[in-house]
C-alpha cells in the first residue's frame, strides 16, 4: 500500500530540505518453475515492515542466502513444486528527501529530489530453497534467482535516475511538495509495472524447461545493464 504522508513544511522557512514519505517496493519473487501460484508478484509496504528483514545489497548469491525454513506461500503442495523462492526489495538508500525552495522573493516554489537513490536488497529470511532433491543443478537454480535479483537491481537504478530528474512547482511549499510526491508516485508505479512484467517474461521464457543457453542469455543481458 502507498504511504502518502505529506511533508510538514508549515513551520519551516521557504528554503530547506524536507523528507518525502514514499511507499517501498517489496517482493519481486522468482522460482525455477512457473505454475500460476508461483507467478512473480509485487506488494507495496511501508518501511517499518522491512525493519526485521535480513537484506543484502546486490551481489552474487549463494545457497546459504536462502534462509527461510519454509516457502513464503501458504500451500505446502505448491511449495513442493518449486525449486527456490527469492524475495527482493527495492528501497531508498537512507532517508529519501526533497528540497523545496522559493524561486524568488515573490515567486512560487519548486521541489526536487536530486539526491534520491534506490537499491535492491534480497531478504534472506524470506528467500527459500527447496531441500528436496531437484532434477536441476544447484548452479542452474542459483543463476535463475540471481537474474530475478538483477532485475530488481536494474529497476532500482532506473528508479533512481527517473526520480532524480523530477521537479514540481507550486504557489506554496506545500503545493510544490504535494505535486512532486504525485510525480514520484507515478514514476514508482511505472517502474513497479515494468519490473513485474519483466520478471514474468523471464519466467515464461525459462521456467518449466531446462534450457541453460536461454537462461544464460538472460543473465548476460542483465549483467550488461548493470555494468553500464
Amino acid at each position: 500500500r502507498s504511504s502518502r504522508e505529506a511533508p510538514d513544511l508549515a513551520a519551516t522557512p521557504p528554503r530547506g530540505i524536507e523528507r518525502v514519505g514514499l511507499a517501498l517496493l517489496l517482493l519481486a519473487t522468482g522460482c525455477a518453475r512457473l505454475p500460476d501460484y508461483a507467478m512473480p508478484r509485487v506488494e507495496l509496504v511501508e518501511a517499518s515492515q522491512l525493519a526485521k528483514t535480513d537484506g543484502i545489497p546486490y551481489r552474487k548469491l549463494t545457497r546459504g542466502d536462502f534462509r527461510a525454513k519454509q516457502a513464503p506461500i501458504a500451500n505446502a503442495d505448491h511449495a513442493a513444486q518449486m525449486s527456490a523462492f527469492s524475495c527482493a526489495n527495492v528501497v531508498p538508500q537512507g532517508d529519501l528527501q526533497m528540497e523545496v525552495r522559493q524561486q524568488s522573493a515573490t515567486g512560487g516554489f519548486v521541489a526536487s529530489t536530486a539526491q534520491a537513490r534506490f537499491v535492491a536488497r534480497m531478504d534472506r529470511n524470506c528467500s527459500w530453497w527447496n531441500p528436496a532433491p531437484s532434477e536441476e543443478a544447484p548452479s542452474f537454480i542459483l543463476q535463475h534467482e540471481q537474474i530475478h535479483f538483477a532485475i530488481a537491481e536494474v529497476a532500482a537504478r532506473d528508479l533512481t535516475e527517473l526520480v532524480r530528474r523530477l521537479s514540481a512547482t507550486g504557489d506554496s511549499a506545500e503545493q510544490a511538495a504535494a505535486a512532486l510526491q504525485d510525480a514520484v508516485d507515478g514514476v514508482f508505479r511505472d517502474v513497479v509495472l515494468e519490473m513485474t512484467e519483466r520478471n514474468a517474461r523471464f519466467d515464461r521464457d525459462t521456467s518449466g524447461r531446462h534450457d541453460p543457453e536461454l537462461q544464460q542469455r538472460w543473465y548476460d543481458q542483465v549483467s550488461r545493464e548493470l555494468a553500464r
